[in-house]
């Protein structure tokens, strides 16, 4: 997260992270050992290229650059859709996943 300041003071841009799902637990167990389903080594694995979007830079983000933000990493597998916690034992991993549960 980062503090706007100025005009961008009151506006804020939440910048979902994208990653694509995992459609199975073989995937998914792969995904969970990659920055994709596991915050561990989030510090090594932190994106290079930040979006323009995000950038604090009004040469390059005219619009946006003192405006609050908020960069919401994405590690579920499941599009930011789950509402329901699941644990699965798959060979020598546990999953913790998300899943969409439908109403009627």
């Amino acid at each position: 997260m980062r503090s706007g300041f100025g005009e961008g003071i009151s506006k804020w841009v939440l910048y979902f992270e994208g990653g694509g799902w995992c459609y199975d637990l073989e995937s998914c167990v792969a995904r969970s050992k990659s920055y994709l389903g596991s915050s561990k080594d989030y510090s090594q694995s932190i994106r290079q290229a930040v979006p323009s979007i995000l950038m604090d830079d009004p040469r390059v983000n005219v619009m946006m650059y003192n405006w609050n933000v908020v960069d919401i990493k994405y590690c579920d597998g499941s599009s930011f859709a789950g509402d329901a916690v699941l644990e699965y034992k798959v060979i020598d991993s546990v999953l913790h996943t998300v899943v969409i549960r439908h109403l009627t």
